[in-house]
């Protein structure tokens, strides 16, 4: 017991260690490039500030746009922004709990590996290999350095550990609930990886349902994949359904998503290449390793069991299909499908095929070492290893020597611009109309243009209040964008709220005399829908569980779902000796 608590805190250590040695340019050195970061800063202080206020589920980011604010997390799911709130209370810095958020993922990548390959029988040493191959993507650490994208960062364990779930054959109540798990903290984390990862993950599956026999556990990991995503919906549902206000044209229309294919061989002077070191450099890597898989998992056509055969089949089959999301050969799909254009550049499935092809690979290599030695496809997949290593280390190296800054001096330096890109406004404030507001004075200046008295009473993040005191009967447009969600009041009483057409901000008309108008954030009906079908995802697999343990109880037999390879959830078939 002693023996394997101080072996797996030594792999522990080893993976912190290995993460800390890739971010290093980041944690150590501090060196950032703007892209995304002060926006997602300015956003965890918002959700912080909320938090404080006791906003129990905060849906406005009130500091973006220069302080009138944005519907940022009815957008994007809440799982990054409370771990990051959380930490930065624990921390007192945010960009200190940004660092160890990068950390923390990056080790979680790992420990997913490492889990899988113990669960799978490994011994602690292949299972710490596995490991730091998964942790090794020049795709996932290239975003991360070049773009922050920090919540994108930060679901890539929960990816991959969805695809280890499902695909690994065998089936119990564990397994159904880590699927169900990961499906969860996936959608909760990042809508866009979800969507890519559920997109790529049926294909490996049908490799599986080649065996009839299989065909039950397909069916429960799919209806687990299922509660997990409804569990999800206070995430997914509200973005999806109040998608009209948001500003889309900001977030798709001004992106030419023509210019972020893999390889592309058409086209290419017409729309240019968005990002050569993805659309080149990882899709060679990728396409190389694609190709090594295949010699190995070939040539180990008779070694490996028919269930290990099936699940290495089905990964590559994930990543395949990933790849050619990538490329221009699914263009047809891309100029016809609006959903798939949200994903906006096609190389982003490179976050799915980087992380399955790598542990993958990982596996494959360990199980052909133990039962062929240094043979050939050992070989094969240890260069597949070396390849990923040598384009990770230059990606360091290159960001580490190149021109990024400190955070330092983006923050606050860049938020009021960086803030204000119109992807992250409502849609009726999307023509930047209301910058000119801002510029004439704001509040104040609309109050005396119009010879009005005006003090703000209370601005918090969900909540405001102004007093007004008017000579004439007026319209104020006041220092918020509109919003569906938005309830006004004035003295008290309900009122109708308009949007100024010119700056997208909340107009209210106001009597003769002294008012006060109160503004507060409303759930809407579709906010309140997503908590019911997520309470849904919850307590009715709850029960289902409750049912299977009582059914064991009366019959231990009958209680499993015998996976189709003879073993019990991940364990199957022999085991790699332990040279630990």
């Amino acid at each position: 017991m002693l023996r394997r608590l101080a072996l797996s805190t030594l792999s522990l250590v080893v993976l912190v260690a290995t993460a800390a040695l890739i971010l290093y340019p980041r944690l150590v050195l501090q060196l950032v490039n703007r892209g995304d970061l002060p926006f997602f800063a300015l956003s965890i202080e918002d959700y912080a500030q909320a938090l404080a206020e006791g906003v129990w589920w905060p849906r406005w980011s009130a500091s973006i746009a220069q302080g009138l604010g944005s519907p940022t997390f009815v957008y994007y799911p809440p799982l990054y922004f409370v771990s990051a709130a959380l930490a930065r209370a624990g921390l007192g810095d945010t960009w200190l709990a940004i660092r160890v958020l990068d950390l923390l993922a990056s080790v979680a990548i790992g420990l997913v590996g490492w889990a899988f390959s113990r669960a799978a029988r490994f011994g602690y040493r292949p299972a710490l290999l596995v490991a730091v191959v998964c942790m090794v993507s020049p795709f996932q650490i290239r975003t991360l350095l070049e773009v922050s994208g920090l919540p994108w960062n930060f679901a890539y364990p929960f990816g991959l550990a969805l695809f280890c779930a499902t695909l690994y054959p065998g089936c119990n109540a564990r397994r159904a609930f880590v699927v169900w798990l990961a499906t969860l903290l996936l959608t909760s984390t990042h809508l866009l990886m979800a969507f890519m990862c559920l997109l790529c993950l049926p294909v490996g599956l049908l490799v599986h349902a080649a065996q009839r026999s299989a065909w039950r556990e397909i069916f429960v990991k799919g209806l687990a994949c299922c509660a997990g995503f409804a569990a999800a919906a206070f995430a997914w549902l509200p973005a999806m359904s109040l998608n009209a206000y948001r500003n889309v044209a900001g977030y798709v229309q001004d992106v030419d998503w023509h210019a972020g294919f893999a390889m592309p061989f058409w086209n290419v002077q017409r729309y240019g290449i968005r990002w050569a070191y993805f659309q080149w450099g990882v899709a060679a890597v990728l396409l190389l390793n694609m190709v090594l898989l295949l010699y190995a998992m070939w040539r180990l056509r008779d070694v490996l069991s028919a269930p290990r055969w099936r699940f290495s089949l089905g990964m590559l089959a994930c990543a395949g299909v990933a790849l050619l999301f990538a490329s221009q050969l699914t263009l047809p799909l891309w100029l016809a499908s609006e959903t798939l254009r949200s994903v906006q550049y096609a190389y982003r499935f490179f976050a799915v095929a980087s992380l399955v092809v790598a542990l993958l690979t990982g596996y494959l290599g360990v199980r052909s070492y133990v039962t062929l030695g240094w043979s050939g496809p050992t070989l094969a997949l240890s260069a597949a290893i070396a390849a990923n290593g040598l384009l990770l280390a230059a990606t360091v190296v290159n960001f580490a020597h190149g021109t990024p800054t400190t955070y330092s001096a983006i923050i606050p330096a860049d938020l009021a611009q960086r803030s204000a890109v119109r992807a992250f406004l409502p849609a009726a404030a999307g023509n930047f109309g209301w910058q000119s507001y801002l510029q004439q004075g704001g509040l104040s200046g609309e109050c005396a243009r119009q010879g009005l008295t005006c003090t703000t009473e209370l601005r918090s993040t969900h909540r405001a209040a102004w007093h007004v005191s008017a000579q004439r009967d007026s319209v104020v447009v006041l220092p918020l964008l509109a919003f569906p969600a938005w309830s006004v009041s004035v003295n008290g009483n309900p009122t109708t709220a308009s949007t100024d057409a010119r700056t997208g901000l909340v107009t209210v008309a106001l009597d003769k005399g002294d008012s006060r108008i109160a503004v507060r954030w409303d759930h809407l009906p579709q906010e309140r829908l997503s908590l019911y079908v997520s309470l849904a995802g919850v307590v009715l697999p709850l029960l289902v569980l409750m049912g299977w343990a009582a059914k064991r109880r009366a019959a231990p037999d009958r209680a499993t779902l015998r996976p189709h390879t003879g073993g019990a959830g991940f364990a199957t078939g022999h085991t790699v000796k332990d040279e630990s």
